[in-house]
């Protein structure tokens, strides 16, 4: 900070003693643009622009603090005066075509591009924004070969291979894209994205070691960027290391209170955890900023785990805030149905979600558990197989409306296949006791029950309605007791 104001009243001093000089006078200006003093910086370089309208190097300087203040309109009538002042230099078309690329006028970017590319066929930071605006308009091949082109033109240039690296991702090119951004860290070793890029492939590759080493080490360059904190969680919680999730998690949110990806890390480590107060202490957190669909699914998911309070509280935090939609309708006709309220509603709900041409899955799922929970069995099976890859929740669907058809067979057959590949499920677990409870076979029955309740169960109310297997649970409730006495 001393060495800013020691060289600030400098300059200060030296512009004041000869205010011809342009270039002592581009040097203060510049230096409270460093300071970030941008609307300093700005007053002054109006005010030498109309005294030097045709230096090019003030002009240029001009534009460059309205880009740094994130003005564009500003930015891009400089550059453009830049163009008109000297068309047959390369600064001015560059600086517009990057300007324009952000703001989106992305053919207007490609026609000043293309001016520089005319001037310098092989300019690396061109041929990177040619490759930039087909990334932009999702042609990824014909970007890959400007990006190539750019690496040709300068081997050492981190961003040519890091950019080429991003649109090798776009197309799947994994391995490739790997490639390209180690060539970004041998010329650039601190270049924290190309390390966050490594990270990711070798994430999607299931190198969850290789993975956390990558995304750590590029947390120690660049400690501010939130998502690289949320990525390193979800590694974690994969490697099911949940209390360094957690501290992943909650970080980004500190980074980034109003951003919803540390809190979305949160739900979902409460999810797997079971942890439902914290699912809904985050939730609650990022309501507003939750899309339709979002906000549905968290409904959904306490109306599954027949947390219906929950799901009702959240119903109507969705309702205050106005929320609509399909899937927030199809809730909606849940819950009011189980509760037994606005039967109008639901009557009309369900006959436009039924009269969809075009339903979602999460739409003919929650049709199916309607119908189930109606008591028309049916139907429940009818939506029900016209969902593609069931969840755990939509085979349970499936396998109590058979079990209420009497179609125990093909029940038994259905939860014996799941269960091979998903011997934690408390769900199957319990519908195996249940079928065998309603059979007689208490020993089995219990076997089953206790390994439901070992993994989870707990809808003691589902539990209940089946008279054999609330005996059961008695008795172990009484043999616990027994036991602790």
């Amino acid at each position: 900070m001393e060495t800013n104001d020691s060289t600030l009243e400098q300059l200060r001093s030296e512009f004041e003693a000869d205010p011809q000089n342009l270039n002592k006078a581009i040097q203060l200006a510049q230096l409270y643009c460093d300071l970030g003093w941008y609307n300093e910086a700005i007053d002054f370089f109006r005010e030498l622009a109309e005294k030097n309208p045709e230096s090019y190097l003030l002009i240029l300087e001009y534009g460059n603090t309205y880009y740094k203040k994130k003005d564009f309109k500003g930015a891009i009538e400089q550059f453009t005066r830049l163009t008109e002042l000297r068309s047959d230099r390369i600064e001015g078309w560059n600086n517009l075509g990057i300007v324009q690329l952000q703001t989106g006028d992305l053919e207007a970017a490609k026609e000043s591009i293309n001016k520089v590319l005319d001037l310098e066929p092989d300019n690396a930071g061109a041929l990177i924004n040619m490759g930039n605006y087909f990334h932009s308009k999702g042609e990824f091949d014909t970007a890959i070969t400007y990006f190539e082109r750019a690496v040709e033109s300068r081997m050492d240039f981190p961003d040519a291979w890091f950019n080429l690296g991003n649109a090798l991702l776009s197309v799947n090119e994994y391995e490739r894209a790997r490639v390209a951004f180690e060539k970004a860290l041998k010329y650039n070793p601190e270049f924290a994205s190309a390390m966050k890029n490594i990270g990711y492939i070798c994430e999607k590759n299931g190198e969850l070691d290789s993975a956390e080493s990558w995304y750590s080490q590029a947390i120690l360059i660049n400690k501010a960027d939130s998502a690289l904190r949320i990525n390193l969680g979800n590694v974690y919680l994969h490697q099911k290391k949940f209390d360094d999730a957690r501290r992943c998690y909650l970080k980004a949110v500190r980074l980034a209170p109003n951003e919803t990806g540390g809190w979305m890390g949160l739900r979902h480590l409460s999810i797997v955890k079971g942890d439902l107060t914290t699912f809904m202490r985050a939730t609650l957190a990022i309501l507003p900023r939750l899309s339709d669909q979002s906000l549905a699914q968290s409904i959904e998911i306490f109306y599954e785990l027949n947390q219906l309070s929950k799901a009702d509280d959240l119903l109507m935090q969705a309702d205050r805030l106005g929320r609509s939609g399909n899937e927030l309708d199809l809730q909606r006709l849940l819950i009011y149905h189980r509760k037994g309220i606005h039967q109008g509603k639901v009557a009309q709900i369900l006959k436009n979600l039924i009269s969809l041409e075009q339903k979602s899955e999460s739409v003919k799922k929650g049709l199916a558990r309607f119908f189930l929970e109606s008591g028309d069995f049916d139907q429940a099976i009818h939506y029900i197989n016209q969902v593609s890859g069931l969840d755990s929740a939509g085979f349970g669907i499936l396998w109590r409306a058979l079990l209420a058809k009497k179609e125990t067979e093909k029940a038994s057959e259905s939860i014996q296949n799941y269960i091979k590949d998903n011997p934690d499920s408390f769900d199957c677990w319990f519908m195996l006791a249940r079928i065998e409870a309603e059979k007689g076979n208490n020993l089995r029955a219990e076997k089953f029950l206790v390994r439901a309740l070992e993994n989870g169960f707990t809808n003691l109310e589902e539990l209940n309605t089946v008279p054999e297997l609330k005996s059961i649970f008695e008795s172990l409730a009484s043999r616990d007791n027994l036991v602790e006495g």
